[in-house]
């Protein structure tokens, strides 16, 4: 350690990161969490939207015992320009990735747990840099859609990501991005996925059932959240959402062809009252009135659908109606009385 952690500045990181994340992983060493603390650290100081280098974690911190990593908004082994431009374009050249991370280091780190976040480097530099842990069993790719290479993470790249790590992975946790589903099939290990609701639209729904059908997949998390941008709309989640789950849950009963030991379907659903202005429609149900209906139609094909507490109660949401109304009405007298005058 000591010989990769010559620089005064990067022993210093290392060991701010030791108090800071002490308490931040439970059942994890400090130890074990630095470079989460160090790729923050080094956010700040490379600017607000650089970060740490992946060349950087790769020279200083391939530790043994390091077992949990985040980094946001990372780099590849330079500063983004000013002018907020890709350095690198896809596809990115061998030599490159190779400079990066040689043969002779693929699959030698210890890191079991990965988060990616917003980012500023190219997909196919980030799935050649996970090939670096031995057996990476939790991984989370989060900001694609907003991050500085947005419009290169497609599904393709995406997939390509995952498949670097996908005989060992058993959580996946995505955010949006610009395609479909990706494919889950062929990962022996997957126990639990996390995905956006943004990557189902506009597919052939026994499609995206067969993606699912990972041999150990068993809950599958549904996000209608658009990820730190805005609060989805209470209208969101409605009648052809409850549709299209009670179809979805269906393939496991109705397509013999696919074999399936899904369980659990999860739904993260969560729009702000009194954020939108008026109601479009005075007559709209309480919005979770629709969970609770596609919660009984898809439990007919022995799945379970479960979803989080409500963010306002039934009586908040007619009480938000009534004051939108009455507000509606007032504006409607006060025009029609600036007219008259």
């Amino acid at each position: 350690m000591e010989q990769r952690l010559q620089s005064p500045i990067l022993l210093q990181t290392y060991q701010i990161c030791l108090f800071e994340c002490r308490n931040d992983h439970q059942g994890v060493a400090p130890h074990q969490v630095a470079c989460c603390a160090a790729a923050t650290i080094f956010d700040l100081w490379s600017g607000l939207w650089s970060g740490m280098s992946l060349k950087s974690v790769l020279d200083h911190f391939d530790l043994p015992s390091l077992r949990y990593l985040l980094l946001s908004r990372y780099v590849t082994n330079e500063r983004p320009g000013p002018q907020w431009k890709p350095i690198i374009v896809q596809p990115v050249s061998q030599v490159l990735l190779d400079r990066l991370l040689p043969p002779r280091r693929l699959y030698t780190g210890s890191v079991t747990s990965m988060v990616l976040h917003d980012p500023s480097a190219p997909p196919d530099i980030s799935a050649h840099f996970l090939r670096w842990s031995r057996r990476l069993e939790q991984l989370s790719l989060l900001g694609l859609s907003y991050s500085l290479y947005s419009r290169e993470h497609t599904l393709p790249a995406v997939q390509k990501m995952l498949n670097a790590q996908h005989g060992s992975l058993k959580r996946i946790h995505l955010g949006m991005f610009n395609g479909g589903p990706p494919d889950f099939s062929a990962f022996p290990c997957l126990e639990w996925l996390s995905m956006s609701m943004q990557q189902t639209r506009n597919t052939n729904l026994r499609d995206v059932f067969r993606k699912l059908t990972a041999p150990r997949l068993r809950f599958v998390r549904i996000d209608f959240n658009t990820e730190d941008q805005h609060r989805e709309h209470y209208t969101s989640f409605a009648q052809p959402q409850v549709d299209w789950f009670s179809d979805l849950a269906a393939c496991k009963t109705k397509d013999a062809a696919v074999a399936s030991c899904l369980e659990t379907i999860s739904i993260l659903f969560n729009p702000a009252v009194g954020t939108y202005g008026d109601i479009d429609d005075s007559d709209y149900p309480w919005p979770w009135d629709y969970l609770e209906e596609a919660t009984r139609r898809v439990s007919e094909y022995g799945i379970n659908l479960v979803y989080n507490d409500p963010g306002f109660s039934r009586h908040e949401w007619y009480e938000w109606k009534e004051l939108t109304r009455a507000e509606s009405d007032i504006q409607k007298y006060i025009a029609l009385w600036t007219t008259v005058v």
